[in-house]
């Protein structure tokens, strides 16, 4: 057998994905696994993969996921960072890009070492030895989330709704669950950020109080995790 033909006992995870997507490599585009329900992202971004580096064997494939949480672990990272610096810039009323210098010392350890972890978490590191939705899926919705955060409410130009819906749209060709992820939850928090505009801080305040000013007011009670408890 050839190097990258499919072999009855390769890992079963892979054992729809890697066939179907070395017949995107050989531009068979139109022929497909009817046990295959997810979306044709993942083949696409082989298929692409292979006319880059002319391979498309199994190693190539799995090789293509590695690369895929490096990615992951950078893109974390750079979240990270950017929610960290939104959250000190409205704790201290500056603006998000004049954050001190001492404030980007000390996080970015802590943002590092975070942004690895998430790299790996075990059901998505374990996957990226194997050519499989997740990584990549992951990858994708990342990004989606990213282009939502770092835009500027007011001045949102039609490069940058664009550029949100393509990624989210690419987010989709890999998991049809990510339209949560991509439209749900950004219309949420958009909502949210709406309510807070209008709302004035209750952080440590009664439980009495908080409802009545929620109530008069329409502002919301919303704290960071961290300060979050049981009583408020």
């Amino acid at each position: 057998m050839e190097e990258g033909e499919w072999r009855p006992n390769k890992p079963q995870d892979e054992i729809f994905h890697v066939p179907q997507a070395q017949k995107y490599c050989e531009g068979k585009f139109q022929s497909w696994d009817p046990k295959i329900t997810t979306p044709p992202g993942l083949y696409l971004v082989a298929w692409a993969f292979s006319l880059v580096t002319g391979s498309c064997t199994t190693s190539a494939l799995r090789a293509l996921n590695v690369s895929a949480i490096c990615i992951i672990s950078v893109q974390a990272y750079d979240l990270l960072r950017h929610i960290n610096r939104r959250r000190h810039s409205y704790e201290k009323s500056t603006d998000a890009e004049q954050v001190p210098s001492e404030y980007e010392q000390q996080s970015f350890w802590l943002h590092a070492h975070s942004a690895l972890n998430i790299s790996l978490f075990p059901p998505l590191f374990f996957f990226s030895g194997l050519f499989y939705t997740d990584v990549m899926s992951t990858l994708f919705t990342l990004w989606s989330y990213d282009t939502f955060l770092k835009r500027r409410p007011g001045s949102l130009t039609a490069v940058d709704a664009w550029q949100a819906v393509l990624v989210g749209v690419a987010a989709l060709f890999f998991r049809q669950t990510n339209i949560f992820w991509v439209a749900v939850f950004p219309a949420g928090l958009a909502i949210v950020s709406a309510l807070e505009q209008n709302g004035v801080s209750s952080k440590g305040a009664p439980a009495r109080i908080i409802v009545q000013t929620s109530w008069n007011e329409g502002s919301i009670y919303n704290l960071s995790v961290e300060d979050a408890s049981l009583l408020g």
